[in-house]
């Protein structure tokens, strides 16, 4: 028996689990991570969709916590600063155009206001009489005498004007230093520059209003006692207490003025200002001037008010003007000028 050829084509057997596949021609399948997370796209992806779910958490938070939250409705609080021109924000006077009223107290009376009392011309030797009068009734004084205070003192009888003044009562005892007529004082009863006359002469009050039933409401606010002249006399002055309900009438006694005259007064002759006045309290006339009183404790707040002003001390001050500002029933005074003594 012959041996087969030996050029026959080799055998070359399989497994029987081989699935008889030809073998892949290119490279093997990838994988999931590989084929969708080449440049880690899942994770940023998710990263972003956490950081977007929670900003837009927290934003709807923040809008119901500021839809629950109940509204603030406490008052601003008004704080005033001592001195300067200009207190109240008005602004200053400018270099051009008109200056500001507030600043530079255009509110004042006119000449025609005080033409309706006396010549301004005048006013010096009211002033040098009224002096006279007070330096015997207190040496130690040397009172300074607003203008407008003078000119409304003149429009009065010279008894009921000294009445006002508490020329020749007994001097008490004050809340400040000193014991009457035992030396120098502040405050009622008391003598010298920081006594409640001597401040109530050389004090002017500044009052903005649209009226006159606007500038009773504002007196009301601070207290105030208001006087006026009786019609055809300078000698009586009617009493107006109750500012809200004024029933004219009722005359001012002697111890009414007397007690009204250990407090600071303030006086307003501006023709405008003491009509309206007039009418809003009923009078069927228009006196010449109107008075009206404030409580102890206002006095020592324009006091220290005064004092902080520029630091000077009351004998060294001429006239200290405040400007009184009244929002909501509640009052706020500053000082806007203050002219010393020359």
């Amino acid at each position: 028996m012959s041996a087969p050829p030996t050029d026959a084509p080799t055998h070359n057997p399989r497994p029987e689990w081989d699935d008889q596949t030809p073998d892949p021609l290119g490279p093997p399948e990838s994988t999931f991570w590989q084929r969708y997370n080449q440049h880690l796209e899942f994770p940023t992806s998710m990263l972003i969709s956490v950081l977007a779910l929670s900003l837009g958490f927290m934003f709807i938070v923040l809008v119901v916590w500021a839809a629950m939250r109940a509204p603030d409705t406490r008052p601003v609080p008004i704080v005033l600063g001592e001195g300067g021109p200009d207190d109240f924000g008005d602004g200053s006077p400018s270099d051009g155009g008109n200056p500001n009223p507030l600043a530079i107290g255009k509110y004042a009376p006119k000449a025609e206001d005080y033409s309706q009392i006396l010549p301004k011309e005048q006013l010096p030797e009211v002033k040098s009489d009224l002096k006279q009068v007070l330096d015997v009734d207190d040496p130690l004084a040397d009172v300074s005498i607003s203008d407008e205070k003078a000119a409304a003192y003149r429009a009065l009888d010279e008894d009921l004007r000294n009445k006002l003044l508490g020329i020749g009562q007994k001097k008490g005892s004050g809340p400040g230093t000193g014991q009457g007529n035992d030396g120098s004082g502040s405050g009622v009863g008391g003598t010298g520059h920081d006594s409640t006359r001597a401040r109530s002469l050389r004090w002017v009050l500044r009052f903005r209003t649209s009226g006159g039933r606007d500038y009773l409401n504002q007196l009301m606010s601070m207290k105030a006692v208001v006087l006026v002249p009786i019609k055809d006399s300078n000698k009586q002055m009617y009493i107006f207490r109750d500012l809200a309900n004024p029933r004219p009438g009722t005359v001012a006694t002697d111890s009414d003025i007397a007690h009204l005259s250990r407090q600071i007064q303030f006086s307003d002759f501006r023709r405008d200002n003491v009509q309206g006045v007039a009418e809003a309290l009923g009078l069927d006339y228009t006196p010449p001037v109107f008075w009206a009183f404030f409580p102890a404790e206002l006095e020592a707040d324009l006091s220290r008010k005064e004092k902080a002003y520029r630091n000077r001390q009351s004998e060294n001050i001429e006239e200290t003007i405040f400007q009184v500002v009244v929002r909501g029933g509640q009052y706020e005074i500053a000082v806007v000028e203050q002219r010393p003594k020359r």
